[in-house]
């Protein structure tokens, strides 16, 4: 009998340590590990985009030359980890706003966590705001001086 996890909206989620071939999500792919490595160039450290708490984020390029962000979930081994991180790509891939990225696919594997999320050449949207709030700062900065 499959239980509330497996079931939520309509996804009968395979154990990690299970081989799985084309499972998705809606419109939400499920990667193989192997296409993520190798996308990233076996997560290199020159494919780095950002890092925070959840991990590093790489950039990669798939075999059909789509570009994306994959983000590298540490502790993807921890305990419980699986059925938190299965809720977390149900409810990312819900999330529907023009302002938000929409999640590409995802990765769960035993011992590793990914989300893929498509490529933004323009960097990240704190990145965007950091460098909107010094010119700003700059701007002040400049009429005070000049006032």
């Amino acid at each position: 009998m499959a239980t509330i996890d497996e079931t939520i909206l309509g996804m009968n989620w395979p154990r990690a340590d299970q081989q799985m071939k084309n499972v998705s999500l809606g419109n939400v792919k499920r990667f193989q590990f192997r296409e993520l490595q190798s996308a990233t160039d076996n997560f290199s450290s020159k494919n780095i985009l950002g890092k925070g708490g959840f991990g590093y984020v790489y950039r990669g390029q798939l075999p059909d030359g789509t570009l994306v962000a994959v983000k590298r979930l540490k502790d993807g081994n921890a305990a419980g980890g699986e059925a938190q991180f299965q809720t977390e790509v149900e409810m990312i891939s819900l999330a529907l706003h023009r302002n938000l990225l929409r999640l590409y696919g995802f990765c769960m594997t035993a011992t590793e966590r990914l989300l893929v999320y498509p490529f933004m050449s323009n960097g990240s949207v704190a990145s965007r705001l950091k460098s909107k709030l010094s010119q700003d700062s700059i701007v002040h900065n400049d009429y005070i001086l000049d006032s």
